[in-house]
C-alpha cells in the first residue's frame, strides 16, 4: 500500500484507490447456494476464512475450475502429469507459497469486489458470492468455488471475475465481448456448442483464452446454467468488458471424463504409497 501524494489518499501499490475498493467490499453480498437447485454439496464451509496455505492444500482433494483446462489438454502452462504430481504432494513448494504474492494474483483478489460492483451497476443486476467450496454430487472428484452468481429467469448464472494484465491482453479479442464499459456498441454472441471444432476454436469463437473457457464451463455445469459470463477488467485502459459464453456439453463431457481418469491415477498412486 502507498499514499497518493497529490490527494493524501491511501491507494493499493498498483495505483487503485483503496477507499473505492473498500467501499465495494462493504457492499458485497455473501449468500450460500440453494442446494435443492444445483447438483452440488457443500465441501468446505466458509472457505474464505481458511488461510491461503490451507486453502492450497485443500484444493488438492479434487479438481477445481482452474484445473479443467489442464485435464483436457489446453493449458499452455501445465501438463496433466504435473497436475498429478501437485495433487499428490502433501506440502506446498516454495513456488506455490509465493504465488499469492504475485501482483496479478493480488490484483485479482483485491479488485474482485470492485469488479462485481461495476457489473451490478452496469447491468442492474444483483450479484452474490457463495461463502463455501462445493463438490459435484455425481462427479465427486470435481469441486467448485464461485466469484459471483446472479439469478436470471429463476436460474443461477455464474460470473467469473478476472483482471486482465497488459501482458495477458493479447489472449483476448475485445471485438467479441458482449459489453464494453463507456461504449454503446454491443456484440451479438452466438452458441457454437453444436459445431465440430476443438476446445481452442470454441474459446476463440468467444474471444477468450481456452483456460478460462473451460473454467467457466465447469461453473456452468455446476449450476446447471444455460450460459455464464466472464467479467474482465482490462488493466491498460481500466475498462470493464464482459464476455458471454454458452453451455458446451462436449467440453463439459471432456472435463468429466478426463477428470475421472486422472483422479483414478491419483488414487492409485496414493494407495501405492500408502502400502510401501
Amino acid at each position: 500500500m502507498i499514499v497518493n501524494e497529490e490527494t493524501d489518499e491511501s491507494v493499493l501499490d498498483y495505483g487503485i484507490n483503496e477507499a473505492e475498493v473498500n467501499k465495494a467490499i462493504l457492499t458485497e453480498i455473501i449468500k450460500p447456494l440453494d442446494l435443492k437447485r444445483v447438483p452440488l454439496t457443500v465441501d468446505i464451509a466458509n472457505i474464505d476464512s481458511v488461510d491461503k496455505e490451507t486453502f492450497a492444500l485443500v484444493r488438492r482433494n479434487g479438481f477445481g475450475g482452474s484445473d479443467s483446462s489442464i485435464l483436457v489438454g489446453v493449458n499452455p502452462f501445465k501438463t496433466v502429469g504435473e497436475l498429478i504430481k501437485d495433487k499428490l504432494r502433501k506440502e506446498l513448494t516454495e513456488e506455490e507459497k509465493a504465488i499469492g504474492q504475485l501482483s496479478a494474483v493480488r490484483k485479482g483478489n483485491d479488485l474482485e469486489p470492485l469488479i462485481i460492483k461495476k457489473v451490478m451497476e452496469n447491468f442492474d443486476l444483483i450479484l452474490f458470492k457463495p461463502p463455501h467450496m462445493y463438490r459435484f454430487k455425481e462427479y465427486p472428484y470435481l469441486t467448485m468455488n464461485f466469484d459471483g452468481i446472479t439469478e436470471l429467469e429463476n436460474r443461477y448464472i455464474p460470473i467469473e471475475i478476472k483482471v486482465v494484465t497488459y501482458k495477458g491482453e493479447k489472449h483476448y479479442n475485445i471485438m467479441k465481448c458482449m459489453f464494453t464499459e463507456f461504449s454503446t456498441e454491443t456484440f451479438e454472441v452466438t452458441d457454437c456448442s453444436m459445431e465440430n471444432i476443438s476446445i481452442e476454436e470454441r474459446a476463440a469463437h468467444y474471444g477468450i483464452p481456452p483456460y478460462y473457457f473451460t473454467q467457466l464451463q465447469q461453473e456452468i455445469m455446476a449450476l446447471d446454467a444455460p450460459y455464464g459470463y466472464l467479467a474482465m477488467m482490462f488493466e491498460s485502459d481500466w475498462t470493464l468488458r464482459v464476455y458471454k459464453v454458452f453451455r458446451d456439453p462436449k467440453t463439459q463431457d471432456a472435463i468429466i471424463i478426463e477428470g475421472y481418469k486422472t483422479w483414478q491415477l491419483i488414487n492409485k498412486e496414493r494407495m501405492r504409497k500408502a502400502n510401501i
